[in-house]
């Protein structure tokens, strides 16, 4: 699912999301089997991930992973 709207995939298929397009995704498995799926991607340093749908988005860098709020404020650190 994506924007555009739901596309299903079936046993065997592959699909790929643009990196650095303003476009959500997400995969749901609406069988009853379970799914295995590999997700690949090249580790861009830093990585920029943006959850519009639940005000966050995740910064990584060489140090570590940073959760923030859209508008930059960091989540508090679960201890």
């Amino acid at each position: 699912m994506s924007n555009a709207g739901e596309t299903p995939v079936n046993a065997g298929h592959c699909t790929g999301f643009k990196a650095g397009v303003a476009d959500r995704h997400m995969l749901e498995n609406k069988g009853t089997g379970v799914v295995t799926y590999l997700c690949v991607g090249d580790r861009s340093n830093p990585e920029h991930v943006t959850y519009p749908d639940v005000d966050m988005q995740l910064v990584s860098d060489k140090n570590s992973p940073r959760f923030l709020h859209n508008d930059g404020m960091p989540y508090p650190e679960e201890h």
